[in-house]
């Protein structure tokens, strides 16, 4: 299911911008108070990334800052140069964290691809 935001309305299913306003509307684990929550208004799973559970449309946590920081971490890795002057040690904290998790997903998605095709 693509999460086109021009596509959305009120009765779409992926909650856009928390609508049903769950009290917790991403989670890892079920608890007798969320699932009695998703119950009674009706909520639909609407993404899973790992072990968190999105019952609201995941582009809603997508910030302008996280999009600069993915498009910047594009740029480090489609070149051989790190975003700032210097090395590794003189990177803004956020870049040294955000080549750290890319690198971890990279290598999680290769292993899947080879373990399941």
């Amino acid at each position: 299911m693509p999460f086109i935001c021009s596509e959305c309305n009120e009765q779409d299913i992926r909650n856009c911008g928390n609508r049903l306003n769950l009290k917790e509307p991403a989670f890892l684990k079920y608890t007798p108070d969320i699932n009695q929550e998703i119950k009674e208004k009706k909520a639909v799973k609407v993404f899973q990334l790992g072990d968190i559970r999105f019952f609201e449309c995941p582009v809603t946590y997508i910030s302008k800052e996280t999009t600069l920081m993915i498009e910047n971490l594009s740029l480090m890795v489609e070149s051989p140069a790190l975003l700032y002057p210097g090395g590794w040690m003189d990177q803004p904290n956020w870049v040294v964290q955000a080549w750290i998790i890319y690198k971890r997903e990279k290598s999680d998605y290769l292993k899947d691809m080879m373990t399941n095709g």
